[in-house]
């Protein structure tokens, strides 16, 4: 994701440094088009963007702002929200600095931000921040604001419990010895997009999905998830047709609008068809 903000700022029209302790930092930025720099280059640059593991992020974060010059802006761009927030609050305490920290809901395979969503989360805000705000608008994001509970909340089920289920079914197709490659020409759309998604998770950064397992609050979720599908093991244990149909009717009026589903996973199955002609 640093490659892919550094490519992202080089085309806004910025001038872009990278700063890296890897022995390949050099070679990346002729890669990228950029110019690699040392740690004294951090108190002359208007923004500085941090892209680096969850489970280092507190401390470069601390490290990091009292290097940078008054009135710039820090940047994280971590999955989660929480530590680096506090991280930031307390780095920027002395400093005369913005500090921002941000989630952007894609990964670096994403050609745009366009209809990408940008979350925000402010920890001092001033005119960096609004032009952030303004440079990802106009690049078609979609940039929504919240603070660090509100998104770890949310995160902990859009991401903790959607990674949790892929990870497990592939653990599954794992555990049974499943010819996955094999079965795909006995495969429906629907089945091979989910196969697919699946083979997407799995394709990530272990340790970057292990971490955001880890740092979100997940234990009561997990147990939300691994009660539920007992009980609905238990219930086609039983042959129970009634209570089955009575959950699934249950979890579908919960659920909401799930013709809008319909119609939205219907356009990703015609679109998987064409694909294949």
């Amino acid at each position: 994701m640093g490659q892919w903000f550094t490519r992202f700022f080089k085309a806004s029209g910025a001038v872009v440094y990278i700063l890296d302790p890897r022995d390949d930092c050099g070679k990346i930025a002729d890669e990228l088009g950029v110019t690699a720099v040392g740690q004294e280059k951090l108190g002359e640059v208007d923004i500085v963007l941090i892209s680096v593991p969850i489970q280092i992020a507190h401390r470069v974060i601390v490290d990091t702002a009292p290097l940078l010059k008054q009135g710039a802006l820090l940047v994280d761009i971590t999955s989660i929200k929480r530590d680096p927030t506090r991280a930031m609050r307390s780095a920027i305490a002395e400093c005369d600095i913005e500090a921002l920290s941000i989630h952007p809901l894609f990964g670096p395979t994403m050609p745009s931000m366009k209809k990408q969503t940008m979350i925000f989360v402010p920890v001092r805000k001033g005119r960096l921040t609004g032009f952030m705000d303004q440079l990802f608008t106009d690049a078609g994001a979609d940039v929504v604001y919240m603070d660090a509970d509100e998104h770890d909340r949310i995160m902990a089920v859009v991401q903790g419990l959607t990674h949790f289920v892929y990870i497990t079914f592939g653990q599954t197709l794992r555990a049974l010895g499943f010819d996955i490659e094999g079965s795909r020409r006995y495969m429906s759309p629907v089945y091979e997009i989910m196969t697919d998604f699946v083979g997407r998770i799995l394709h990530q950064d272990p340790m970057l999905y292990g971490m955001i397992q880890m740092n979100l609050d997940v234990s009561e979720i997990h147990e939300t998830f691994l009660k539920e599908a007992s009980k609905l093991s238990e219930i086609v244990k039983k042959r129970d047709i009634e209570k089955f149909t009575e959950e699934m009717r249950s979890s579908r009026e919960h659920f909401g609008n799930t013709a809008r589903s319909m119609v939205a996973s219907d356009k990703l199955v015609n679109f998987k068809v064409k694909e294949d002609d």
